[in-house]
């Protein structure tokens, strides 16, 4: 009796958990991000008469559109300009440089650099029979004393905007069915949130394509 309780207590917490935890992120962020228009829209007329959890979900609307604005206007030379301002002047102050910097690499690297990661793959690091997660970085092939080579990117966990390059004979290489964002969420936490049911297949043990 007591074994069949346990089995039901952990059941539901399976089940809950992770609901329990999806739902408290998206009010954290509807309030946290939602909330920081709050003051502005106390000021116009008819929103703010709305209920908060309303005028937050506007705000975070609102918060939505203007980062996409944002990166429109980011997108062309003088938005470029006008936005690297406050980056140069982030940059050359001390101590705030260097936390304005990691989170910068950290943000392309999660954001924008992982469309230059071409496949994931395993490959042998620090000790033979040891194996970790590195990403194809171009499909150029290298010739090295007559054996072909490629270019690989192993990352540091949980940072993965830190890491080793290495050049590496390709049979050393084994490709993998995981995306690039499934490699990196598999480096950021360190193997421990990983969504994907099943195994992970090896496609090519011997060379990649």
């Amino acid at each position: 009796m007591k074994e069949r309780i346990k089995n039901y207590f952990l059941s539901g917490l399976v089940f809950l958990v992770p609901l329990a935890v999806t739902v408290f992120l998206v009010i954290f962020i509807i309030n946290k991000i939602g909330g920081l228009w709050k003051q502005i829209f106390a000021t116009v007329p008819y929103l703010n008469s709305l209920p908060i959890i309303v005028i937050n979900i506007i705000g975070l609307l609102v918060s939505f559109f203007l980062i996409v604005f944002i990166g429109f206007l980011g997108s062309h030379i003088v938005g470029r300009y006008i936005f690297s301002i406050p980056g140069r002047i982030l940059k050359k102050t001390p101590i705030i440089k260097n936390i304005f910097n990691s989170a910068k690499e950290l943000t392309e690297t999660l954001f924008i650099n992982k469309s230059s990661f071409s496949k994931v793959v395993i490959v042998e690091f620090l000790h033979p029979g040891q194996y970790t997660v590195a990403f194809l970085t171009s499909e150029h092939k290298w010739k090295i004393n007559g054996e072909e080579a490629i270019t690989v990117f192993i990352p540091t966990s949980p940072n993965p905007t830190g890491g080793f390059f290495a050049i590496i004979p390709a049979n050393e290489a084994h490709e993998t069915d995981l995306s690039v964002e499934e490699g990196l969420k598999l480096i950021v936490s360190s193997g421990m949130v990983f969504n994907r049911k099943g195994k992970i297949n090896v496609i090519n043990s011997r060379k990649t394509t």
